[in-house]
C-alpha cells in the first residue's frame, strides 16, 4: 500500500506503526514524528544551495549555459508583453532566479524532514551517476556543527 494515494491517508498516527519501517516523501511527513528518520540523498543535486557546480532538475544538460528554458520563455514573453518601456529581457536572470526559489524549497523541505526526527537522525549521501555530486551545503554545516558541539570526551 503506498501512503498519500487515498482518502484513507489522512490523519495517519505513526505511532499505530512501532516497530515497522514507514517510508513517506517529506512533503507527506509535515507534522508528524518518528523516533529515527533516515533522510537519503542529501547532496548538491537533491539539495542545491545556488553554488557554483549544483545541477538543477529543470536544467538540461545540453541547453547552452544551462540555462532553465522554461523560465527563460516566460521572461522573454513577460518582457514582450509589458507595457513598462524599461522592462526588457535579460538572459540568464530567470535561471538564476529559478535556481534562488527551487534552492530555498527545498532548504525548507531539509528542514521539514530533519524536524520529523524525535530521537536519531540518519543522513546520508550519495556521488550520483556520474559520480560528480557533493554533499549538500546544509549537510556539511550540520557535520560541521555537531562535530564541534558534541565531541565524546568521556571515550
Amino acid at each position: 500500500r503506498f501512503t498519500g494515494f487515498s482518502d484513507d491517508d489522512l490523519g495517519f498516527d505513526p505511532d499505530k506503526y512501532r516497530g515497522r519501517v514507514v517510508v513517506a516523501t517529506a512533503h507527506k511527513s509535515k507534522g508528524l514524528e518518528w523516533d529515527r528518520v533516515y533522510l537519503t540523498s542529501v547532496n548538491n543535486y537533491d539539495f542545491p544551495s545556488a553554488e557554483p557546480g549544483d545541477s538543477y532538475i529543470a536544467e538540461a544538460w545540453f541547453a547552452r549555459d544551462n540555462l532553465n528554458l522554461q523560465e527563460e520563455t516566460l521572461a522573454q514573453l513577460q518582457a514582450i508583453l509589458s507595457d513598462d518601456p524599461f522592462t526588457w529581457y535579460q538572459e540568464g536572470q530567470a535561471t538564476n532566479e529559478a535556481r534562488l526559489e527551487y534552492a530555498r524549497e527545498r532548504l525548507r523541505l531539509l528542514y521539514v524532514g530533519i524536524t520529523r526526527a524525535r530521537r536519531s537522525l540518519v543522513m546520508t549521501w550519495n556521488t550520483g551517476r556520474r559520480g560528480n555530486q557533493l554533499q549538500a551545503v546544509p549537510f556539511l554545516a550540520l557535520q560541521h556543527h555537531w562535530e564541534e558541539n558534541h565531541n565524546d570526551t568521556t571515550a
